[in-house]
């Protein structure tokens, strides 16, 4: 063999050894990348968490439980250092709807207490939505949205839409439970919210059961189904088909607190999954 072909095969070699090495590195990056990705995912949606636990107990201020008042206190100083955090770990201010969201939480955080219930309900949950977009550019940013590369792993998305559906639901309905009426709009408001919640739910369960389940995640959403079925049914039968409603608020909250949790507890779940198969 000539000198020529010694040297044709070293730089084949040579080649193939850098390539191993950049496929390598990249693999290296894309998953340390994507594990950004999923913390910073799960870092927004505890300030989302934050935001509707605010929702929630302004609500119950509004309508004249002034006890309420210490909780928001509590929640808003939460809300403010969860912000300054965000924004400093995954450099937030690059997206237009952080700077959105800030102006916004300014804003009310100052007058939330002064609000009517429906104001207040309709500004939380226009914020809430700044968040979730927000978090839908956050996956963007670190390829955690991409269908063909995860075609198995979006489902923590309808999670957070479906812990948020439950959050508007919780707000309407502890406000129909501690005055005991309501009136056409919010009635159809939470006649709408049930039907998303059901239909949602029953989606999202159904796609998790087909999954290989570990027991533990096959009891969590077992769970999980379990308490929007009850919630769902407290809604139909105990606040919106009823001339009268005899639901004690703070059951219902609580009813409603515990579904969102149980779906949150599916997410860390999922999103520990994702990671796993990276």
């Amino acid at each position: 063999m000539s000198r020529v072909h010694y040297l044709s095969i070293a730089l084949c070699l040579i080649l193939a050894s850098v390539l191993v090495i950049y496929i390598s590195v990249k693999r290296k990056k894309d998953k340390k990348r994507l594990r950004i990705g999923l913390q910073a995912i799960i870092d927004v949606r505890n300030l989302m968490v934050l935001v509707q636990q605010h929702r929630g107990w302004s609500t119950v201020y509004t309508l004249g439980d002034i006890k309420a008042q210490e909780q928001l206190r509590l929640l808003k100083n939460d809300i403010q250092r969860q912000n300054t955090a965000l924004s400093k770990a995954y450099h937030l201010t690059q997206y237009d709807r952080w700077q959105a969201y800030v102006e916004h939480w300014q804003r009310l955080s100052e007058k939330a207490l002064h609000l009517s219930s429906s104001d207040n309900f309709k500004q939380h949950t226009q914020l809430l939505g700044c968040v979730l977009f927000l978090l839908e550019d956050v996956a963007h940013t670190y390829y955690l949205t991409n269908k063909e590369a995860l075609p198995d792993k979006l489902l923590w998305r309808d999670l957070l839409q479906l812990s948020e559906f439950i959050g508007q639901a919780r707000a309407l309905g502890t406000a129909m439970a501690t005055i005991k009426q309501f009136n056409r709009v919010e009635r159809s408001k939470l006649i709408a919210l049930r039907h998303q919640i059901t239909d949602l739910s029953e989606n999202l369960y159904q796609r998790l059961s087909e999954q290989n389940l570990s027991e533990d995640l096959a009891k969590n959403v077992t769970y999980a189904s379990k308490c929007t079925r009850y919630l769902c049914s407290a809604i139909e039968h105990e606040l919106v088909e009823t001339k009268d409603i005899d639901m004690d608020r703070d059951s219902y909250f609580q009813l409603a607190s515990d579904s969102i949790s149980a779906i949150n507890q599916l997410f860390d779940q999922e999103l520990k999954r994702i990671e796993l198969t990276m």
